[in-house]
């Protein structure tokens, strides 16, 4: 991501969350929870790296569900943007929850190799510069036998909910451009996701035991995968 990108996210973080909300009439809770239970393992102690982690709702969402499984999860969230870190760290010390957040990049994580159990990121992997570098140190930072689990969204495939969203983007851009350039950009990335090239480059990275589904509307969509 770009000095100009980083910049653009630190922008738009006082409302980032608020304006993700307008923008999805809340749903994107929803997708974020019915991901983060497959972030939940057998085992008891494991530990998580939530990458990407922006103001920190993913890592939230598996803190919670690991105390309702009482589960003993550490969890460190990584950002490029620190003014979406300073809320995520805001966020945690209301909800008196213990994770570790600080300034790191998706394409180049400052960790050894085989040092989590559990790699995610949520509505993120879009705007990274070479998913293939993702997947690659996703990889290498999981032990083996780890866990990568992905929510993201994408243009949809079927019809109706194709020219749906298709005429609902032509609305988010054009609101986008009147509140901030930023939300312009993370539609556009939508529109340019796909779903089975990611899945794709997840399985040339060298991931086993892919799994993808829809998730609400079909324009979400989660994908776990395993480093055997």
């Amino acid at each position: 991501m770009s000095k100009e990108d980083i910049e653009i996210f630190n922008e738009i973080a006082p409302e980032y969350e608020e304006v993700n909300d307008f923008f999805s009439f809340g749903i994107d809770r929803i997708w974020r929870r019915q991901a983060a239970k497959y972030a939940i393992l057998d085992i008891k102690t494991y530990s998580l790296l939530d990458v990407a982690t922006g103001t920190g709702d993913f890592a939230f969402d598996i803190m919670s569900l690991a105390k309702i499984s009482n589960k003993n999860i550490e969890i460190t969230g990584i950002d490029l943007s620190n003014r979406m870190l300073d809320i995520a760290k805001k966020h945690a010390e209301e909800k008196n929850f213990k994770i570790d957040f600080e300034i790191g990049d998706a394409m180049q994580l400052q960790y050894d190799d085989n040092t989590f159990d559990v790699v995610t990121n949520s509505m993120a992997l879009r705007n990274f510069d070479s998913r293939e570098k993702f997947f690659l140190e996703a990889f290498r930072v999981l032990k083996p036998g780890g866990k990568l689990v992905l929510a993201d969204t994408a243009r949809p495939v079927r019809f109706p909910i194709k020219i749906g969203f298709y005429l609902y983007s032509r609305i988010l851009l054009f609101e986008g451009s009147i509140i901030n350039k930023g939300y312009s950009f993370m539609v556009n990335s939508i529109l340019k996701s796909d779903r089975n090239k990611i899945k794709s480059i997840c399985n040339d990275t060298g991931f086993k035991n892919i799994f993808m589904k829809n998730l609400f509307t079909g324009i979400p969509f989660l994908l776990t995968a395993i480093k055997e």
